[in-house]
């Protein structure tokens, strides 16, 4: 590693002219130990002094060597040096960064997801979908939940939309935290903003009121659901019927299980 840091230097006494493509390797070389990613700055400020033209794929291949070995924030100091070389990090880099900083082991690493997503949202970069929704993953694991809610309600003051799936996870948090209130919230602001439910927002809303033993509130959004063109399948029928067995309500349980087997549902109580 020193040894290809000092040829890397020497090239110029050696009559040979240090190209991106050799700066590359070296930084792919530095990458690979923890101690030559401390070298990583130093390198890239003397090869600009060396007159070698950094474009962005050199920062492509450090940043992903980099992310690929759970140094998230060595990346983003790279990232914050790209500027003196006339460079600027990219969607596709920054949705790089931020996938290494989810899944990085450290316990407070969600706070770093959050400020990185602030960088980000500085920057002009706009969460997609996906990384929208390993975000929430994150959060909903570290029971964030209101920092899971602020992330959805800012991609939508900055124009990106959170697709189902987003919303899906969002209101499965809120569900396993018991906080019904907000599953409300949640599921009455994706209507208003025109976001059509599927099957498993229907399967997460329906066990939440389970839950809070809102079993009138279980048949309504049964019948809701039909309406709006989806059947029940078995974990919303078994969501039901342990609920109604739960609230002494068994005549209507066993009503619910003559209606699978008609269905041709196979009921398993397993689920």
């Amino acid at each position: 590693m020193y040894e290809a840091t000092q040829l890397f230097d020497k090239m110029p006494e050696l009559k040979c002219t240090p190209t991106a493509a050799s700066l590359n390797q070296l930084l792919s070389i530095l990458c690979d130990k923890k101690e030559g990613l401390y070298m990583v700055k130093d390198v890239l400020l003397k090869s600009h002094e060396m007159g070698i033209r950094v474009d962005r794929s050199t920062f492509w291949v450090l940043i992903e060597a980099l992310c690929k070995h759970g140094k998230a924030k060595f990346a983003i100091e790279i990232m914050g040096v790209m500027g003196l070389f006339e460079c600027n990090p990219d969607p596709k880099m920054y949705s790089l960064v931020l996938k290494s900083l989810c899944d990085s082991d450290d316990s407070n690493g969600w706070s770093d997801v959050i400020a990185f997503v602030g960088e980000m949202r500085n920057a002009g970069s706009l969460l997609t979908n996906s990384d929208c929704y390993m975000v929430i993953d994150l959060l909903v694991k570290e029971g964030k939940m209101d920092e899971a809610y602020c992330l959805v309600t800012e991609m939508r003051i900055d124009g990106t939309n959170p697709d189902i799936n987003c919303f899906n996870k969002l209101l499965s948090g809120f569900c396993q935290a018991g906080r019904f209130d907000m599953v409300d919230k949640v599921f009455d602001e994706m209507l208003i903003g025109g976001m059509v439910p599927n099957v498993h927002t229907f399967e997460i809303y329906i066990d939440g009121l389970a839950k809070k033993g809102d079993v009138d509130g279980m048949v309504k959004m049964v019948k809701c659901m039909e309406r709006a063109g989806f059947n029940a399948n078995v974990q919303i029928y078994n969501t039901m019927i342990g609920q109604f067995m739960r609230s002494g309500k068994s005549n209507e349980a066993r009503e619910l299980m003559d209606e699978m087997v008609k269905k041709g549902i196979e009921w398993n109580s397993d689920h």
